[in-house]
C-alpha cells in the first residue's frame, strides 16, 4: 500500500467514525437522555450553591418552598402533560394546532385556579402560617408559575415532536441562568431568600421568552383550542379511554 493509499483509508476511516459520533450524538434517545444526566447534575449544583450562600434557616425556608413549589407544578402538570404528549405526538400537523391549543387552554386555567387559591391565602391566613417557607410559597407562586409556564408548556410540545435537542436546550438554559444568579449573589455576599427566589423566577422568565419568541410554545394556538378536544384531555376521560 502505497502513502497516498493509506492516507486516503485514514481519511474514509476519520469520515466514517466522525459519521457515526455524529448520528449518535443527534439520536433522540442520546439527547433524552443527555438532558435529563445534565438536569440532574445541574439540579444538585445549584442546590449546593444555594446551601452555601443562605443561611441554615433561609436553606429551610428555601426547601419548603421548593417542596411546595414542586407539588403544586406537579399538580398543574399532572392535568394535562401526559394527555398533551399522547394527543400530541400521535396528531397530524392540521389537527397539531387544536391539541396544543387546547392543552394551552386548560393550562392556563389550571395555573390562574392555583394562583388565586395561594393569593386568597396569602391574603386572608398569612397571619395564621407559622412556616416561612410556605408564607413564601404563598406570596410568590403566582409569579413563578406564570414565568415558567411558556417553556415547561414548550418542553412538551417539543418533547412530543422528539425536538429533544431544542428541549435539551431550554433545560440547560433554565438551570444555568438559575446558577449565574446564584453566583452573582456569592460574589456581591449579597445572601436572602428573596434574592434566591428572584433568580428561581428570572431562570423561569428567560427560556419562556426565548421559547415564545422562538414560536416553540405554540402559545398563539390557544385561539384554536376546541371544548371536545380540552374534555379529552380530562383525568376521567382518559381513564375511561386507557392509555
Amino acid at each position: 500500500m502505497t502513502s497516498a493509499e493509506r492516507k486516503e483509508l485514514q481519511s474514509q476511516n476519520c469520515s466514517l467514525v466522525s459519521k457515526i459520533i455524529g448520528k449518535f450524538i443527534k439520536n433522540k434517545h442520546t439527547l433524552s437522555l443527555a438532558g435529563n444526566i445534565s438536569n440532574a447534575i445541574l439540579g444538585f449544583g445549584s442546590l449546593a450553591l444555594v446551601a452555601r450562600l443562605l443561611s441554615k434557616d433561609d436553606m429551610g425556608a428555601w426547601f419548603m418552598f421548593l417542596t411546595a413549589y414542586i407539588f403544586a407544578d406537579l399538580l398543574r402538570a399532572g392535568i394535562i402533560h401526559t394527555s398533551l404528549v399522547r394527543f400530541a405526538a400521535s396528531s397530524e400537523n392540521e389537527q397539531f394546532g387544536e391539541v396544543a391549543g387546547s392543552g394551552w387552554l386548560i393550562s392556563i386555567i389550571t395555573t390562574l385556579i392555583l394562583s388565586i387559591v395561594t393569593i386568597l391565602t396569602d391574603i386572608f391566613f398569612s397571619h395564621l402560617i407559622t412556616n416561612e417557607g410556605f408564607r413564601l410559597f404563598l406570596s410568590w407562586y403566582w409569579l413563578a408559575a406564570i414565568t415558567t409556564l411558556p417553556f415547561n408548556y414548550a418542553a412538551w410540545l417539543l418533547q412530543a415532536r422528539s425536538s429533544f435537542e431544542k428541549v435539551l436546550y431550554i433545560r440547560l438554559l433554565n438551570q444555568l441562568s438559575f446558577i449565574t444568579c446564584i453566583l452573582i449573589a456569592l460574589i456581591t455576599q449579597t445572601s436572602s431568600v428573596e434574592i434566591v427566589l428572584t433568580g428561581f423566577i428570572f431562570s423561569g422568565l428567560l427560556p419562556s421568552a426565548i421559547s415564545l419568541w422562538a414560536g416553540w410554545s405554540m402559545i398563539g394556538s390557544v385561539r384554536l383550542a376546541t371544548k371536545k378536544r380540552c374534555w379529552t384531555y380530562s383525568t376521567l376521560e382518559n381513564l375511561a379511554w386507557g392509555p
